[in-house]
């Protein structure tokens, strides 16, 4: 809007930094805000809003608020590419320019891009360079500006916007098969309300709680999952969700961080060397009568698990709900991921445009975001696939799964639970679940700015309705 109506100015920046003093408690130090000191009114934790943390260091927002005033930007008109200056008076001449492909196997070398002059305000055009495909399956055109020379306030090579362009129209993704192992059945043998499902080599032994629709999953190697995957629609809340106009207060009323699954009824058959089982399963708060009803469908292999999940919504329910996704709690040895999609920092349906396509890989540690309030953080968007793997080399056996749905996803691998983040008002306060939580999320509720502004605009809402989605687990 800044942009196209000349008469509007904004985009300012109201909060440089965090307000958070730092606080001795015991050996415990902490940055407090308002009502750690006993003080009385306060605005509690209304200043802890900055670009940056109270120690200065960047927070996500920060690389969001780059990415939004970049002063080049990119569009594609058949063969064709238009480079805009949004500089008012300077050209683009001090920036040095270059392009390369990112793609699901890897992403080609950068070379030199040849601009025209392109002066403030105004647009260059471009043919796609030699070597540039006009079309190809899964691959974005991206463009690099860095300074051509050092300046005051940063060194030569310091980036200072990039661009990508898809060279393709969105499509399905692809969803690996799970393979039919015909030479070899499982062998099933119910007990005490668990069905054990057990492959002839060890490979892939499995646990399926009769009464809570719990699987665990394990290899001679050691255990990957376990527990669930179960259907979840509650995320942690944010800053922005229990904001004045956030959507916190409306969940609560409809209890939805309280909604649990119930497994209603489970059926299996065992056909051609794969199990399946058939659950029914209704996810529902206390007290209240609206629910999500689900069927939820396993495919049980000695390569891996896929997981069909449909459902819909019963009775008086929100109009919207954080998130539809699925929960596992991980060995604690599963610990990186690596994943093609957007990064390298965290994103969300409308809080991406700071992450990149491309394939990266974090250990839990580094993909979680240590906000001085403690709340939701650290998912990525837009997904392809994450492969989740010890960070060390060779440790539980060296294996992975690898995560994939039939649309791009969401994903966060975190040591701290849904509600530990919800309780906690400082770090200091979390405590660690005994493994990992992963959670793969076919939708997700966006950010928005409910804090002290207007919640998500009506795209980025998750509305309650029919859904469907695909997951494979597979073993690598």
């Amino acid at each position: 809007a800044y942009r196209t109506e000349k008469l509007l100015q904004g985009g300012f920046i109201w909060e440089w930094c965090n307000h958070g003093l730092e606080k001795r408690e015991g050996n415990v130090v902490y940055k407090a805000y308002g009502g750690d000191f006993g003080d009385y009114p306060n605005d509690a934790d209304f200043v802890m809003d900055g670009m940056v943390f109270s120690d200065h260091t960047p927070t996500p927002g920060l690389a969001e608020y780059k990415k939004a005033i970049s002063p080049v930007t990119a569009s594609r008109d058949g063969d064709n590419l238009g480079f805009k200056n949004h500089y008012d008076f300077i050209d683009l001449s001090r920036l040095e320019a270059t392009w390369h492909l990112v793609k699901e196997t890897g992403r080609t070398e950068e070379k030199a891009l040849e601009l025209p002059t392109i002066k403030g305000g105004q647009t260059g055009t471009i043919k796609l360079p030699d070597g540039c495909p006009s079309e190809a399956s899964g691959t974005w055109f991206t463009a690099n500006f860095r300074l051509k020379d050092d300046t005051r306030w940063a060194k030569k090579g310091h980036e200072i916007a990039w661009v990508q362009v898809p060279l393709f129209k969105e499509g399905v993704l692809s969803l690996v098969k799970v393979p039919n192992a015909t030479k070899s059945a499982f062998t099933v043998r119910e007990s005490r309300g668990r069905l054990h499902i057990t492959s002839p080599s060890y490979t892939s032994n499995y646990t399926f709680d009769l009464v809570r629709g719990n699987l665990s999953w394990s290899t001679e190697k050691g255990e990957i999952i376990t527990k669930g995957p179960e259907l979840g629609l509650h995320r942690a809340m944010t800053q922005n969700d229990v904001g004045e106009r956030g959507e916190a207060p409306i969940w609560r009323r409809f209890r939805v961080e309280s909604a649990k699954p119930h497994l209603r009824s489970a059926t299996w058959e065992v056909k051609d060397g794969v199990v399946t089982i058939t659950a029914k399963v209704r996810v529902a708060p206390v007290v209240l009568e609206w629910a999500c009803n689900a069927t939820m469908t396993y495919t049980l292999s000695e390569a891996g698990v896929h997981l069909h999940t449909k459902g819909d919504f019963s009775g008086t329910y929100p109009e919207t709900i954080p998130r539809i996704g699925l929960s596992l709690n991980l060995s604690k040895h599963l610990d990186s991921a690596e994943w093609f999609g957007l990064g390298p920092g965290e994103s969300y349906r409308d809080k991406q445009a700071a992450a990149r396509v491309g394939t990266f890989k974090a250990t839990v540690d580094e993909l979680y975001t240590p906000y001085e309030w403690p709340q939701e953080s650290g998912n990525r968007h837009d997904t392809r696939w994450v492969r989740i793997a010890p960070s060390k080399p060779g440790e539980h056996g060296g294996q992975a799964v690898v995560a994939r749905m039939a649309k791009p996803f969401d994903f966060s691998l975190r040591k701290y639970g849904m509600r530990e983040l919800d309780r906690a008002r400082h770090p200091h306060e979390l405590s660690e679940l005994d493994g990992l939580e992963l959670n793969l999320d076919y939708d997700q509720h966006g950010i928005g700015t409910g804090s002290c502004g207007p919640p998500p605009f009506e795209k980025d809402r998750l509305l309650t309705g029919p859904f469907e989605f695909t997951v494979s687990l597979l073993l690598e």
